[in-house]
């Protein structure tokens, strides 16, 4: 990852983080998926968008989660996403 991925990846979690502590979700999905945008292959960010969207109880969730098992079918992560969205 380069310099300013890391960069723009640690300004992306504490905004997000805040939108959500206060009860700022669709503030929180607006910025995750501009992250995930700019780094679609980025797993950290993918799990953000996902937790983010599964909170507002957002169906495009699913396809996050489908396309991240397919990329990392053993990571629990994912698994427990795919049975929440299920749920």
């Amino acid at each position: 990852m380069c310099p300013r991925s890391r960069a723009r990846r640690r300004s992306f979690v504490p905004v997000v983080a805040d939108a959500v502590g206060i009860g700022r979700l669709e503030e929180a999905e607006t910025e995750a998926l501009e992250a995930a945008a700019a780094q679609p292959r980025n797993s950290g960010i993918l799990d953000t968008v996902v937790s983010v969207l599964l909170s507002r109880a957002e169906p495009r969730g699913a396809a996050f989660i489908q396309t991240q098992r397919a990329r990392e079918p053993d990571v629990q992560s994912w698994l427990a996403h795919e049975a929440v969205a299920a749920g």
